[in-house]
């Protein structure tokens, strides 16, 4: 999994501990520009970590050591590449169209989402004084009136009401 700068890492317990338990995993990578390997986290105890501090949009390799009371396993994890999310790319400007007392704001999705799936949007409508406000209540995605992803519906009567103090009948736009 990434977000943004973090990853997290899950493997599976190696077929064959060489008769001793595993006490513990060190964790390597290395990134798309160096190409060096570096050790990432040394003692995780357990099959999973999140690590952090990584460049969006740079893809890292990861590969894992095992530690018994013996010494550490001969032989590395199979070897996983990762590319660190970044930001999705911008959807294109959202158009508004009156439909009977609603505002229906509908936009394209964003052409890229940078390796990390787009789960939601935000929706921010410019208020008289120019300053951008989000708008929580009838776009936040746990409402009816969100009709698919890339959709949502805002009653004329709060865009006319303060701070947004749009005169009804006014032309509304994107």
């Amino acid at each position: 999994m990434t977000w943004g700068t973090t990853i997290g890492l899950k493997w599976a317990e190696g077929l064959h501990n060489g008769g001793t338990p595993v006490i513990d995993y060190t964790v390597f990578s290395k990134d798309s520009v160096v190409l060096e390997w570096i050790e990432r986290q040394i003692g995780v105890v357990g099959t999973a970590v999140t690590l952090s501090s990584f460049n969006p949009g740079v893809t890292y390799t990861f590969r894992v050591k095992s530690r018994s009371a013996f010494d550490f396993s001969v032989a590395y994890s199979n070897e996983v590449s990762i590319l660190a999310a970044s930001n999705p790319a911008q959807p294109a400007a959202p158009t508004t169209q009156v439909s009977g007392l609603n505002v229906i704001i509908d936009w394209t999705p964003a052409p890229d989402d940078n390796g990390s799936p787009i789960t939601s949007y935000k929706v921010f409508i410019r208020q008289n004084n120019l300053i951008y406000s989000e708008e929580l209540v009838n776009c936040n995605g746990s409402l009816a009136d969100v009709m698919v992803p890339t959709q949502c519906s805002v009653p004329i009567s709060v865009l006319t009401a303060s701070p947004f103090s749009l005169p009804y009948g006014s032309n509304i736009y994107a």
